[in-house]
């Protein structure tokens, strides 16, 4: 799943581990993910205070999590089933057009 589990920041070392799926959504959602777990390196749960320091560095951080919410489901299924997403043109176009997509 794109959302949990799969991205995530380690607590000893503070490495944030990110899918690589998030290579194909939009940069605005990549930084929501990133903002999300910085977030993590202050906040280590998701407290009001978490979300309010979210919010204090991507005010439409909201929005990303909708998109996520939305769209995760549809770029597991096209990686799942075998899309080469440098070579499909069929792929590229779908990646362009949830890219352009507003929500």
């Amino acid at each position: 799943m794109l959302t949990r589990n799969s991205n995530f920041m380690l607590a000893k070392t503070k490495n944030i581990n990110l899918d690589f799926k998030l290579l194909f959504v939009p940069s605005w959602v990549m930084d929501y993910v990133i903002v999300h777990e910085l977030a993590h390196s202050k906040v280590s749960n998701h407290s009001n205070a978490f979300w309010q320091l979210v919010a204090s560095a991507m005010p439409k951080y909201k929005d990303a999590k909708k998109w996520l919410r939305k769209h995760e489901g549809i770029i597991s299924a096209q990686i799942c089933a075998g899309k080469n997403f440098l070579d499909d043109k069929a792929a590229a176009n779908f990646i362009k057009s949830i890219n352009n997509e507003n929500i």
